[in-house]
């Protein structure tokens, strides 16, 4: 029997089991990216668990740049209190901008690079919301 983390997200099922994750770097992307859509207060039991990408879709910071930087402080301050073992190497935002950096479009594409030094991972994660 392989060892498993945690079953993978969106859940799916045979006849008797969940599909489940055997691999730790897969299982410490899936963790990472709950972190980052999970809204604050979603979480039983730990109110302020979630970066809630989704609620700076809307936000009246219409600069990317301090988007930019808004989003990546929320992470890194997520990232050092739940997931303390993943070190960040960049946050960026990829959206369309006019000549004044103003967001064209209200959406959120978010490229975050990353690493985990204990097991010799680097890889990332690109959300679009």
């Amino acid at each position: 029997m392989d060892i498993s983390f945690s079953p993978k997200l969106p859940l799916s099922a045979d006849e008797i089991h969940y599909d489940m994750i055997s691999d730790i770097s897969e299982n410490i992307k899936q963790n990472f990216k709950n972190l980052i859509l999970t809204v604050p207060g979603e979480r039983v039991m730990l109110p302020d668990f979630g970066v809630g990408l989704k609620q700076y879709l809307f936000t009246n910071q219409g600069y990317i740049a301090e988007l930019e930087t808004a989003v990546a402080t929320r992470i890194k301050d997520q990232v050092n209190i739940y997931l303390n073992y993943i070190q960040l190497d960049k946050v960026s935002l990829s959206n369309p901008v006019d000549a004044e950096g103003n967001l064209l479009e209200n959406r959120l594409d978010v490229l975050i690079r990353f690493s985990v030094p204990s097991i010799n991972l680097s890889d990332y994660l690109v959300i679009n919301t």
